[in-house]
């Protein structure tokens, strides 16, 4: 019987604290500070007279331990918006971000001459 109300009262805790931890990230969401840092670095990457920069730049990627962006996969409509996003992304540091680990984003740019 002691066995029995033990075991219960111990599944109860463990039961709390993955709720607990499970919504610690509902509080918390990493995706504004994200979008925040991305949109400071990457910003329309300038008029060329020869190769006006218009289109369209998909990214996934994670984010290290360190806060580096790691780029999983890129496409895009000009291989110059592509490098040009890719190395903007390599300089970009999120220290300050709190991430589920190995969470993946997917995030897409848009760049317009107007």
């Amino acid at each position: 019987m002691k066995t029995t109300v033990r075991i219960m009262l111990l599944l109860a805790i463990m039961a709390t604290g993955v709720l607990m931890t499970d919504n610690l990230y509902a509080f918390t969401p990493p995706a504004k500070s994200i979008r925040e840092i991305l949109m400071q670095n990457v910003p329309y990457p300038g008029y060329q007279a020869k190769n006006p920069a218009n289109g369209e730049v998909e990214v996934v990627f994670t984010l290290s331990d360190e806060g580096k962006v790691q780029v999983k996969s890129i496409k895009g409509s000009s291989p110059y918006l592509e490098n040009y996003v890719k190395e903007a992304l390599s300089g970009i540091c999120c220290t300050g971000v709190v991430s589920p680990y190995n969470q993946h984003y997917r995030v897409t740019f848009t760049f317009r001459m107007t």
